[in-house]
């Protein structure tokens, strides 16, 4: 059906969880129950503080990570 390919479109990656939570408020969006079993079992929680950890030592280090994934050189991976 997908060719064992799809593309994940994820437009709010670029926005700070207060700019979300401020759209969902000025969008009037109602929370979500999380309902993902797996919820707990990712690292996302962690790895959102080790990001927190170095934006206090330089704060365009978001802005960094998201240009170095656009620029992936092939030949280097495995």
């Amino acid at each position: 059906m997908f060719d064992r390919t799809f593309t994940l479109i994820r437009p709010f990656i670029y926005l700070t969880d207060e700019e979300t939570t401020r759209y969902a408020a000025y969008r009037n969006f109602k929370k979500q129950k999380k309902n993902c079993p797996h919820e707990r079992a990712t690292n996302r929680h962690a790895v959102a503080e080790i990001i927190r950890q170095m934006e206090a030592l330089s704060p365009h280090v978001k802005g960094n990570l998201f240009a170095a994934m656009k620029n992936i050189q092939s030949e280097y991976l495995p």
